[in-house]
């Protein structure tokens, strides 16, 4: 079991050597200053913005900084150990969780689930904290269901898990569905802990950054009504669960379903410690929603884990025929995952990798092309922040606040977009899009020349782009 962690994250660390993406390097810019004494900013010398959706990555990047060997390495090293330890801890839960005389093929099932899962591989491989979230969550499912775990540390690790992922509040109030933790005693020092972390953080954020929750709460929102907020995300939702486990997820629904109908109302009203192991996963997705947050798979994996410890666990339990149908789903599933990572998700991080390269010489560009004190407006600041010694204008909204509603596009409304550029003293823009080239004949009447330097060619796209290979040119602009 400890062995197989180990080799899932040696093998995540070593196979997409150079992959990461630029929230990575936003995290990586935080934690070099914190431990170069500027405090938690994206920008020395700049007030502070709550632009790191992980305070607890940052912590954690941090140290290394000091030691003087911190940077994308060690973070991908973090991530691909927090990958395998999630593993183990999905063994240990499904351990748990599984009926007697079954509990080493649950545990096997959900392990191997968790190593294969193709957002499992991309994130733990990623340097972000995806997967330190996943090992916490597990390991809080572990400790709700264990009769030994004192309630203070299930709490202590809820309350952690929140600083990982904001998201994960919930995980605090979700524990008082055991029934151990009802009793007044029990959940006041469950939730004690939890309550500290959690009101202490926010409290901090809003005294330091201005505001409580992470600026990517909002400048990641979708600003679409809702129906087509829904139609554009929500198969985005059903595939990424479908690839994770879907065989194995219809097996445990008609398992659940056969025994309610069984047992009657009073399963309902008692979760069982599988079915809470499958909750966080659930009010994750919900929460993903109801926020109107994109749906990517980096939010989906905290609760990946411990998901596939509770599916196991369930499908173990299908009585009926065909006998080996818990089996066929698990070897379904696995397929699925497998398919899916070797086809699509391996090449999508191989072209990532290949094209970082490119992005440290347009970092170097930025340098050697603009005169200090320029200010350049850029997508995907956290690589060009990392990488870059100059001041930059964050057109996605996360390093500077408003600029996702402020900066519509100069393809959708040029004149409000170069306003919001002069305002904020913008000298140059790099153009990720080609955006820029359809209204330099429009110089008189927006105010601004457009002065192209250079140009960057990204092979294969990135995320701004898909999969369609693109050009970057930085323009100066002449007020």
């Amino acid at each position: 079991m400890l062995l197989a962690g180990a080799v899932q994250a040696a093998l995540l660390f070593l196979l997409p050597w150079d992959y990461a993406i630029d929230d990575t390097y936003i995290h990586l810019q935080f934690a070099r200053n914190l431990a170069n004494g500027d405090g938690l900013t994206f920008q020395a010398g700049e007030p502070p913005v709550y632009a790191c959706s992980s305070p607890l990555w940052v912590f954690i990047l941090s140290p290394p900084f000091l030691a003087g060997f911190g940077g994308a390495v060690c973070a991908r090293l973090f991530s691909s150990l927090a990958a395998g330890i999630s593993s183990v801890l999905a063994w240990l839960l499904a351990s748990r969780l599984a009926a007697a005389g079954r509990g080493r093929t649950v545990a096997a099932a959900a392990m191997l689930l968790c190593m294969a899962d193709p957002w499992m591989v991309r994130w733990g491989a990623s340097g972000m904290e995806s997967t330190a979230a996943a090992a916490l969550v597990a390991a809080w499912a572990l400790a709700v269901v264990s009769g030994r775990t004192p309630p203070a540390v299930t709490g202590l690790i809820a309350g952690v898990a929140f600083l990982a992922r904001p998201e994960l509040a919930f995980l605090g109030p979700l524990g008082l569905v055991r029934g151990r933790f009802r009793k007044t005693g029990a959940s006041a020092r469950m939730l004690a802990p939890w309550f500290v972390i959690t009101a202490g953080w926010a409290a901090f954020a809003q005294l330091y950054f201005g505001r409580p929750l992470p600026t990517a709460v909002t400048a990641k929102a979708s600003t679409l009504p809702i129906s087509g907020y829904l139609a554009t995300e929500l198969p985005k939702l059903f595939e990424a669960v479908a690839v994770s486990c879907a065989p194995l997820l219809a097996l445990a629904a008609l398992v659940f379903l056969t025994a309610g109908r069984r047992e009657g109302a009073m399963r309902r009203c008692r979760p069982s410690p599988d079915i809470l192991s499958v909750m966080p996963a659930f009010l994750l997705a919900l929460l993903l929603v109801m926020g109107g947050a994109p749906v990517t798979t980096r939010y989906l994996v905290p609760a990946l884990p411990a998901l596939f410890a509770g599916l196991a666990s369930i499908s173990a339990g299908f009585q009926g025929r065909p006998r080996r149908l818990p089996e066929a789903a698990f070897t379904a599933t696995l397929c699925v995952q497998l398919g899916c990572g070797i086809l699509l998700v391996r090449p999508h991080m191989a072209g990532v990798a290949s094209n970082m390269e490119t992005y440290r010489e347009v970092a170097a560009g930025l340098d050697s092309l603009t005169p200090p004190g320029s200010l350049i407006a850029v997508q995907e600041i956290g690589v060009f922040g990392y990488e870059g010694h100059r001041r930059l204008l964050d057109l996605g909204g996360l390093v500077t606040p408003g600029a996702g509603t402020d900066f519509p596009g100069l393809d959708r409304d040029a004149t409000a977009s170069i306003r919001y550029l002069r305002s904020r003293g913008a000298t140059h823009i790099l153009d990720p899009h080609g955006v820029v080239k359809p209204i330099m004949g429009l110089s008189d009447r927006l105010g601004v020349d457009f002065v192209p330097l250079a140009s960057w060619v990204f092979p294969g796209g990135t995320s701004l782009s898909g999969a369609a290979t693109y050009t970057r040119v930085l323009y100066r602009l002449d007020w």
